[in-house]
């Protein structure tokens, strides 16, 4: 929804007083509001997932929760507000973004944050620790995800619901010898580790079984 309401900034050149906006649309009903709600549900039906159910509805919840956050950290007297609450607020290195900066680095670095924190929390480090300690392309498992996330993409037009535990498990090959996914995820790990060498590790170590007795045989040649 950041993302929705940065290109609304850019499109309309007035940042402050269209943020403004948007987050009084949390508590009336407003034609922004109404455009954000249908533009996501129109994301959801042609790249989401196909199984998700009550898309208008699910819509309407996300962006109403995003719009609550961006009101509770948007400062509008700050010198730049947007850099603030990306900083402030979601905790971003801003740093580490090329220049100029697509949509889906913003993603992928809030991606990336968001999952040190959770890291952060379970080994009780200080808020940001891991995170300004280890960027995402020196994080094996989280460049493993990323890239088999960017193949996926490029082959897929629609999202897979299972991908968010598929591409996880699948950087396990980076550690253990041997790792069963299935013939969707084991190509994405083909064409990961063209663009990669160092991802080719990962594609040896993953395989399919066409069967049980196929399974046994693979297991037995460790």
């Amino acid at each position: 929804m950041i993302e929705q309401i940065g290109k609304l900034v850019e499109r309309n050149g007035h940042g402050s007083g269209i943020i403004r906006l948007a987050c009084k649309c949390s508590w009336s009903p407003s034609p922004l509001k109404a455009e954000f709600i249908r533009r996501l549900a129109q994301q959801f039906r042609d790249s989401g997932d196909p199984r998700l159910q009550d898309i208008d509805q699910l819509a309407a919840q996300v962006v109403e929760l995003s719009l609550q956050r961006v009101l509770a950290n948007y400062n509008p007297n700050a010198a730049d507000p947007f850099r603030e609450m990306a900083t402030g607020f979601l905790g971003l290195d801003l740093s580490r973004f090329p220049s100029p900066a697509t949509a889906e680095d913003f993603v992928l670095e809030t991606l990336y944050r968001s999952r040190m924190a959770l890291h952060e929390k379970r080994m009780r480090l200080a808020n940001g620790t891991a995170y300004r300690g280890i960027p995402r392309e020196k994080f094996p498992s989280m460049a493993v995800w990323f890239a088999l996330d960017e193949a996926n993409k490029s082959g897929q037009p629609t999202a897979d619901g299972g991908n968010m535990l598929d591409f996880p498990l699948s950087a396990l090959a980076f550690y253990i010898a041997k790792v069963q996914v299935d013939k969707r995820v084991l190509n994405y790990a083909k064409i990961a580790a063209r663009k990669n060498p160092f991802l080719d590790r990962i594609h040896r170590n993953l395989f399919r079984s066409k069967d049980l007795k196929d399974l046994l045989a693979i297991l037995q040649s460790l």
